[in-house]
């Protein structure tokens, strides 16, 4: 579709933002209406509505007391918002905004739909949004798009002060029906967030640069105590042990390194001997009797066993394991059960991908 062809905003009929009559501080954020919004002059309705309609119901939320809004207020060209969109060359120095895609950039003309979509949400003064979708999530955060690993996660808007739960666009959830389960657990916990202020993130008190007797000082004070202790592994192939971690219960745990890629020789004790000492602390907590908790623990105990010669004792809980039991169609990695049942920060985001493909952390 050449530029010359793309439709004016004016050429679509607009479809309002549904404002509520009594407001319950949480905000719902599409991409753009459908034919069946259009027709209809209100967003999300349809098949797509129908089931939004009906998360709202499992979820025990009022549609009628929520704002309901699109970023883009006209129908999209074959409801694509690539179609709208150029290269960053076709932009001017000064364009402000990330790619919605990769590679495309919305066109300055349309731009002004974020203005409008600040206005609605300013005047609404929603507590928590909820952008349904890739680009509901660039409208609300002004970064590159990523859905599937922001979703769950509370995080500030950078459109307007706000918290927001991103998390799939109903029409998503028709086309992967394993999804839905998701959707749900992400519109409760918006829902929970929606009742105050702020984000509660959890307290820690992690110990994650210790010496060797940083090591011995953490045993004698939170291990004679331990009722469970949770370890975890983080490996580099081939055969490379980054760090062990050790979390006495939900709040104190620490961090024990061996690779350190900021070092010249890349090992973060600064001697065998300290080396040395920290492996067999290690050993030494691994194989004690304390019961042990891991997350896919069946790959980090043949690690230990076969690699690195430690062999873990009264390994008895497996939060994967127990997840799978519960929910055995979601997905059972550690980033996608965090965006479940924590209010952590969405870590992956977070990371640096500079890495070969062929490394691998657990």
């Amino acid at each position: 579709m050449t530029h010359e062809h793309l439709p004016k905003p004016t050429d679509d009929p607009i479809v309002p933002s549904e404002f509520p009559i009594v407001s319950n501080e949480m905000a719902f954020v599409a991409e753009a209406p459908g034919i069946d919004e259009v027709e209809q002059g209100r967003p999300l309705v349809g098949s797509s509505g129908q089931e939004f309609n009906s998360l709202l119901h499992h979820a025990g939320i009022l549609r009628s007391e929520s704002l309901i809004a699109n970023v883009f207020n006209f129908k999209l060209p074959d409801n694509k918002v690539g179609n709208i969109c150029c290269s960053k060359s076709d932009l001017p120095a000064d364009y402000p905004l990330p790619p919605v895609e990769p590679g495309k950039y919305v066109r300055p003309e349309y731009c002004y739909s974020l203005d409008r979509l600040r206005a609605e949400l300013e005047a609404f003064k929603p507590r928590v949004i909820v952008p349904m979708g890739n680009t509901a999530l660039w409208a609300l955060t002004l970064t590159i798009p990523k859905i599937t690993k922001a979703r769950g996660y509370v995080n500030f808007a950078t459109l307007v002060p706000a918290k927001i739960v991103p998390t799939f666009h109903p029409a998503h959830v028709l086309r992967n029906y394993e999804v839905r389960t998701s959707v749900l657990a992400d519109l409760l916990k918006a829902k929970r967030h929606a009742t105050f202020d702020g984000i509660r993130r959890p307290e820690r008190e992690l110990w994650i640069a210790p010496t060797i007797e940083d090591l011995y000082t953490f045993e004698a004070t939170y291990m004679p105590h331990c009722q469970l202790l949770s370890v975890d592994i983080e490996t580099r192939r081939p055969r490379i042990l980054r760090c062990i971690g050790f979390a006495v219960n939900k709040s104190i745990g620490i961090v024990v390194p061996f690779h350190d890629t900021t070092k010249p020789n890349y090992n973060y004790w600064p001697t065998f001997e300290e080396e040395k000492a920290a492996y067999l602390w290690c050993k030494h907590i691994v194989e004690s009797d304390v019961p042990k908790l891991m997350q896919g623990g069946v790959y980090d105990t043949i690690w230990l066993r076969t690699v690195f010669k430690m062999s873990p004792r009264n390994f008895c809980e497996d939060t994967q394991i127990k997840h799978h039991a519960i929910q055995p169609e979601l997905p059972k990695d550690l980033h996608f059960m965090g965006s479940v049942y924590t209010d952590e920060v969405a870590w992956k985001l977070e990371r640096s991908r500079g890495r070969k493909m062929e490394d691998k952390d657990d």
